[in-house]
């Protein structure tokens, strides 16, 4: 048994023995400084290269969720080192291992989505290069839980609906990454979704609805793709109901292609489902 795992462990060393190098300075790390500068260099080739399954288990093996753990909870940094340095450490190696699905729905990871979700909309400086680094590693963490068979009901049960509609209305770093998931949760658990943040949920629709009605590029298609995930189980704010209006009547009385016209179409059934026929303006039957 032992030859047959010693050419993998080679094979490994020789693929990435930089990482090696850091793995074993972390092992042999004897208090907390050295161990925060083996995990600070592990990261760091984490980001720099390609890490197969193989590897990243590995990684997991050495690293385990203890550091992650400590890492986002601590209020003890290092002399020098600002606290968000460690929750930006503590998310990325989170970010390596929910890249295995086994892990990204592991109850220490699922546990961590209350804190994951108050990083999309901390304040910070908006060009910071490692915040930004922070934020997209969340992202990932929180993507990867979502494509778990329990992932969202997870997320929602931990206000990340809520988070996601506030970073996404804030506009700053991500928020396309914000409204991407919002998308897959509503796709995987609308009633849940609604139940759970239905003010967060409206104050996006109204947003949408706006960018909708003041669109006059190809991104009033993509809306129409969007907007229907968007409309409340119960009444349509009427606010929102007059932009999409307008939005609609002006696709529909348009000469359109088949992929231009379908997805009005089936907004506007959404809506006549939703509300009745009434508020379908004159002449767009026809168009």
């Amino acid at each position: 048994m032992a030859s047959d795992c010693e050419p993998a462990l080679n094979q490994a060393e020789s693929r990435n023995p930089t990482l090696e190098r850091y793995l074993g300075a972390l092992r042999e790390a004897k208090n907390d400084s050295e161990q925060f500068a083996a995990l600070l260099l592990v990261t760091k080739a984490v980001k720099a290269g390609d890490i197969d399954a193989k590897t990243r288990r590995r990684i997991f093996d050495a690293v385990g969720f203890t550091f992650p753990n400590r890492l986002l909870t601590t209020k003890e940094a290092p002399d020098g080192c600002p606290d968000h340095v460690l929750r930006a450490l503590g998310v990325a190696l989170l970010a390596c291992f929910c890249s295995d699905p086994e892990l990204a729905a592991h109850s220490q990871v699922l546990n961590k989505i209350p804190i994951l979700t108050t990083f999309l909309t901390a304040r910070g400086d908006p060009d910071d290069a490692a915040r930004r680094s922070m934020v997209d590693d969340t992202y990932q963490c929180l993507t990867a839980v979502a494509g778990t068979p329990r992932g969202p009901r997870h997320l929602i049960a931990g206000g990340t609906v809520s988070a996601l509609c506030q970073a996404y209305l804030g506009h700053g770093y991500g928020f396309d990454q914000a409204l991407a998931l919002l998308v897959g949760l509503l796709a995987a658990a609308e009633t849940q979704c609604w139940k759970e943040a239905e003010p967060d949920l409206l104050a996006v629709l109204r947003g949408l609805s706006e960018d909708f009605q003041k669109a006059e590029d190809a991104s009033k298609f993509e809306l129409c793709q969007l907007l229907p995930l968007f409309l409340p189980p119960t009444t349509v704010p009427s606010e929102c109901l007059r932009d999409l209006q307008a939005g609609l009547a002006r696709i529909l009385g348009s000469k359109l292609s088949s992929w231009q016209r379908n997805p009005a179409l089936k907004l506007a059934a959404r809506l006549a489902h939703a509300c009745g026929s009434d508020w379908i303006p004159a002449g767009s039957s026809g168009s």
